[in-house]
């Protein structure tokens, strides 16, 4: 992957060549690096000077960061985490506190970031399930199976011959009107199944504000995608020992 330099902000892009396409787009992923879908042929450097010239139509490079030691954002908040080993555990889970910290129970320290995914993926799939059987009712659709994924280059998709839906898990860590807006999303698609107007006019009779809800992503959806720092200073409440 290379960096090209857009008013001094790195972006990260690479080059993905279609045999059959014959025009150059631009795709900013969920991870924040804009892909460049061009045909066989066309010159890396033509390509990063177009992305260059269409510099004014991507959203703003976000601020390189460091994701924050023992902290997690969970639905739009960001939580200290305080771990407990428990050998005996046989499965990991995590509790909220009113103190703003996440008490997360583990069996073992070196495996406490992969056991918090493990929870947070199976916290999405029941969030999931709950928000889609709610604007199901709203849209007047029905779906016939979901999916969750660590997708990387979507936050969710529709196969509306099939009636399925697939999920990114990390939409846990985003505010709720953030999850709620690619439920939307995907539901309208059971509607429209295109991106044309008559289908952003069924996701705004349901998410009135969904162009901010999009730019939030845009602007912030890297950050969902940050590793998760657990180290071995993790923080323990009283009475709990590391």
């Amino acid at each position: 992957m290379k960096r090209l330099s857009f008013l001094d902000h790195p972006i990260p892009h690479h080059i993905v060549y279609h045999p059959r396409r014959r025009y150059v787009s631009f795709i900013m992923r969920a991870d924040g690096c804009v892909e460049i879908r061009s045909p066989i042929g066309a010159k890396p450097e033509k390509l990063q000077q177009l992305l260059a010239n269409y510099r004014d139509h991507l959203p703003a490079p976000p601020a390189a960061e460091k994701a924050p030691d023992n902290a997690i954002y969970y639905r739009g908040l960001l939580y200290d985490i305080i771990l407990k080993i428990v050998p005996a555990c046989k499965a990991a889970f995590f509790q909220l506190q009113d103190d703003g910290t996440i008490h997360l129970t583990v069996p073992a320290q070196d495996t406490a970031a992969s056991h918090f995914e493990e929870c947070l993926i199976r916290e999405s799939i029941e969030l999931f399930r709950e928000r889609t059987a709610h604007f199901c009712l709203l849209l007047s659709v029905s779906v016939r199976h979901i999916s969750i994924r660590d997708l990387k280059t979507r936050w969710g998709s529709c196969s509306p011959h099939s009636a399925s839906i697939r999920y990114n898990w990390r939409l846990i860590m985003a505010p709720p009107q953030i999850f709620d807006y690619i439920v939307i999303h995907e539901l309208a698609h059971l509607h429209v199944p295109n991106h044309s107007q008559a289908f952003w006019q069924v996701v705004a009779q349901h998410d009135p504000d969904f162009r901010q809800h999009r730019k939030w992503l845009r602007l912030h959806g890297n950050q969902l995608f940050l590793p998760l720092n657990l180290s071995s200073k993790l923080k323990a409440p009283p009475g709990l020992s590391i």
